[in-house]
């Protein structure tokens, strides 16, 4: 009795072990077996990363895998150990963090080290290893604290469409040395959309676990993209092209895959663990007393998009764009859901620093289509979700901020949109958007043209350009805010050139923009 005592006790700290790296109970889970690495070539293929930094933290991630075209990876179904480094110079010779993770088959031998500990606004330098192999050289970045920082610089970005072009962008924000990137969501796609110059490991939309990972792996082979991340701190939220809206119960399990493969391709928290249909992804990214950054999850608590309506014109903008019915306008209607609305508003109203910024996956100044005497709006954007965009406008008017900036993504082209330059002075936001257009998705006629025809009459719009590919560059001060579209010459080459599509400056205090010209 004894024996079997202490077996069991030793189960139950592998137990508590192997559940303590997955963040959910194991004990559904077959008895995995610990075996030391034996490779016979590297198994860091799909490079390093680290994202979601705090002052004292980050989180670095990697992922084992020797053969990207198979959904284990290549891997035997077993835990291997993975030690990690973490120095204050470039040659790894001064250690101030070191440990050993563990890498599941069950995470698909991800590991994410939550890196505590650090000295705020400070670079470091990071690396895996497993046996003899090493992974490259990571850095990483962790924000400032109050009082510490003057100027702060970081991208945003969106919409990656593996099949539409290289992932040239990221070498020219590799160039631009940015402390962060915000990635506002399509980081993979679930379909081709057009055609390809370059494809997807299968051109069926993902809808297993096995197959979210295989997307996700294609993804990570991008030499760009690779790069980008093993020298760039990363804060991601997914759209729709990484995981389904949640409308229908009966694709809840496709929805629990794609967070799963995302979480398990991502260096971020706020995982909920195997078998969940949820994941935190709003958070907070405070730049000393400089930047105030909410990042918000439009996506997971949206009421239905597409409310049913007999009169919609699917011809039009792909059904996107169409006139509101009464339903839209509901009272309770909500873009974020009634949590993470309380948690935005709180931290608008509690906010100190300069500059008070929201990053929104979708556009949300609103914008009038006008076709047959009626006035048509975008569904799939804040406008189609009327009165969640007036309870944040009203809340935005009611603080003491002069500026208010937010940053958006979605659309697949590159916006500047002055909330105070409204044809009806009624209509003014007084909110600043700079939206940034896709790092190689295409944006097709049917949905762009119809934005062309309407500018006339949305003069808020000072710069839509639907063609270029590119980022946004934002270089921040306590007077100063400056955005600049940076776009490629063509994404159908892996080394396009990068140029200035537009320049635009905010001085803190002044409402709206001006364009600079260089």
């Amino acid at each position: 009795r004894k024996e079997s005592s202490a077996a069991s006790d030793v189960y139950k700290r592998q137990e508590f072990i192997i559940a303590s790296i997955l963040g959910c109970a194991i004990k559904s889970f077959p008895a995995i077996a610990f075996e030391q690495a034996t490779f016979s070539k590297c198994p860091f293929s799909l490079g390093i990363a680290s994202g979601d930094p705090t002052p004292n933290s980050v989180v670095l991630w990697t992922r084992l895998v020797l053969n990207p075209s198979k959904s284990d990876g290549g891997m035997k179904a077993n835990i291997y150990h993975v030690n990690w480094q973490v120095a204050s110079d470039p040659n790894m010779k001064s250690i101030v963090k070191s440990g050993c993770s563990q890498a599941s088959p069950q995470l698909a031998h991800s590991v994410h080290v939550d890196l505590e500990g650090l000295t705020p606004d400070t670079q470091y330098w990071y690396q895996f290893s497993v046996n003899s192999h090493k992974s490259s050289i990571g850095k990483t970045k962790t924000l400032a604290i109050s009082n510490t920082t003057q100027s702060a610089r970081f991208i945003t970005a969106c919409c990656q469409n593996y099949t539409h072009g290289h992932f040239t962008a990221y070498q020219h924000m590799l160039n631009d040395n940015p402390d962060f990137i915000i990635f506002l969501g399509d980081y993979i796609y679930d379909k081709s959309f057009g055609k390809s110059v370059r494809q997807h490991e299968s051109e069926n939309q993902p809808k297993s676990l096995d197959e979210y990972r295989l997307r996700h792996a294609r993804y990570k082979t991008d030499r760009h993209l690779n790069k980008a991340h093993a020298n760039i701190p990363f804060f991601t939220v997914p759209d729709n092209h990484d995981a389904l809206i949640d409308d229908d119960p009966e694709k809840y399990q496709q929805r629990i895959a794609a967070y799963q493969a995302w979480y398990e391709h991502m260096p971020t928290r706020g995982y909920a663990g195997i078998g969940t249909n949820k994941f935190t992804f709003h958070r907070q990214i405070q730049v000393g007393n400089l930047l105030d950054i909410s990042l918000l999850d439009t996506r997971q608590y949206r009421d239905q998009e597409r409310l049913p309506d007999n009169n919609a014109d699917n011809s039009y903008g792909f059904g996107n764009y169409r006139k509101l019915s009464t339903n839209y306008y509901a009272h309770n209607r909500s873009m974020l859901g009634n949590s993470q609305e309380k948690w935005l508003f709180d931290a608008i109203s509690h906010s100190q620093t300069c500059w008070q910024v929201i990053a929104s996956p979708g556009p949300f100044n609103p914008f009038k289509f006008y076709k047959n005497k009626q006035v048509l709006r975008y569904i799939g954007s804040w406008d189609g979700y009327p009165a969640a965009q007036k309870r944040l406008i009203d809340t935005l008017k009611s603080t003491t901020k002069n500026n208010t900036i937010i940053l958006s993504g979605d659309v697949h082209s590159f916006w500047a949109s002055d909330g105070m330059q409204y044809a009806d002075p009624k209509e003014n936001t007084g909110v600043i958007e700079f939206t940034t257009s896709s790092v190689t998705a295409g944006w097709p006629k049917a949905l762009s043209q119809p934005i062309s025809d309407n500018l006339a009459v949305n003069p808020q719009v000072k710069l839509y350009d639907p063609l270029l590919r590119g980022y946004m560059l934002h270089e921040v001060s306590e007077k100063i805010w400056t955005t600049t579209a940076k776009a490629m010459r063509s994404v159908l080459s892996d080394n396009s050139d990068a140029f200035i599509r537009a320049k635009f400056e905010v001085t803190n205090g002044v409402k709206g923009f001006k364009e600079i010209t260089e």
